[in-house]
């Protein structure tokens, strides 16, 4: 059986937006016709949108999610874009960051689904007329409500599990099966983070490594400190451990400096990037780090909105954003659109 180790209870224990079909299609009334044009008339009033991220942190992925969701507004005249997420990262709290959106009305709501806790406020935003769209996150396919289900299958976002299997087999070249591997997972009850769990021990023990050679390992949490002790720790108990995966900053920068510490040499894959990954990747700290290229996901999702409420389209296009692997090839290039906040 996989070990299971409960940190928690045991210290030791590419880029083109979409403007072109969105002036198209604002361009589309005003072409083909011989009517002259009309005269100017005052602004219409602009489309209201709200986007609700999950957790409002410092951090690269969560700042280029809201990044993406403004250049998106900024970018179509006829849009207002607002974000807003909770300090603190729990079901409740984003789901009572959806109820705000909700409440104040808007022509859509932008919600990262994560959880059926999300359904009756989604549901609710339905019935009062506005408009939903989901990035991200986008679970709901079980739901009673057709409306769920059809929102769950035209999402904006990452296919989590494949990019996970993508991430693994390209980790394989670095690793072989029998060697000892920890997978530090720092939200297990989260229903995402169990996806890409999953997916990583299914491409591993397809590629011939056993139960026993894979060790799951829960951290305390998002909170990097907490998790850079565990993980200093856990690898410090554990000294011939051959390989590290994670998936996110939260756990995989952790690693990473652990790792500094202590001078191993232990291939690490991760997801996500900051200052720290993207020189661990320079100087062989981290083997390989995913991006989920966040910017992207609100930035077409707000568009999505946008479309449904403007010519009331029920299904715009279904969006994956795609996985870029960061690796010694091409860490250079990715670090300008760092830099530049296209990337993170």
């Amino acid at each position: 059986m996989l070990k299971i180790r409960d940190q928690k209870k045991a210290l030791v224990r590419g880029f083109r937006p979409v403007a072109v079909l969105v002036s198209f299609l604002l361009l589309a009334g005003a072409c083909g016709s011989d009517e002259p044009a009309a005269a100017p008339e005052e602004a219409a009033e602009k489309i209201d949108i709200w986007v609700v991220g999950s957790i409002q942190v410092g951090g690269t992925f969560w700042d280029q999610i809201e990044a993406g969701a403004k250049a998106a507004g900024e970018m179509i005249a006829d849009a207002e874009v607002t974000y807003i997420a909770p300090e603190e990262y729990s079901y409740p709290n984003i789901d009572a960051m959806i109820q705000t959106a909700v409440a104040a009305n808007p022509d859509a709501v932008l919600v990262d689904y994560r959880s059926s806790d999300f359904e009756g406020t989604v549901v609710g935003a339905l019935n009062q007329g506005i408009e939903v769209q989901f990035f991200n996150n986008f679970v709901g396919t079980d739901s009673a409500d057709p409306r769920i289900r059809r929102l769950s299958a035209t999402a904006v976002g990452l296919d989590k599990a494949a990019a996970s299997k993508r991430s693994a087999n390209l980790y394989t070249e670095f690793v072989s099966p029998g060697d000892s591997l920890v997978l530090f997972n720092s939200l297990p009850d989260s229903s995402e983070h169990l996806e890409i769990q999953n997916a990583y021990v299914e491409v591993f023990l397809d590629a011939g490594w056993s139960e026993d050679d894979l060790d799951i390992v829960d951290l305390p949490g998002l909170d990097p400190a907490p998790n850079f002790e565990a993980i200093k720790t856990y690898l410090a108990a554990y000294p011939d451990v051959d390989g590290i995966v994670t998936w996110d900053t939260s756990s995989g920068t952790p690693a990473a400096q652990a790792k500094a510490d202590i001078g191993s040499s232990v291939p690490l894959v991760m997801w996500n990037l900051d200052q720290t990954v993207i020189s661990g990747v320079k100087d062989g700290t981290v083997q390989l780090s995913l991006t989920q290229q966040p910017f992207l996901q609100t930035y077409y999702a707000v568009v999505s909105a946008y479309l449904k409420v403007k010519y009331g389209l029920i299904d715009p296009a279904v969006i994956d954003p795609g996985t870029l692997i960061v690796n010694a090839d091409n860490v250079d290039e990715v670090e300008g659109l760092f830099n530049a906040g296209y990337v993170g």
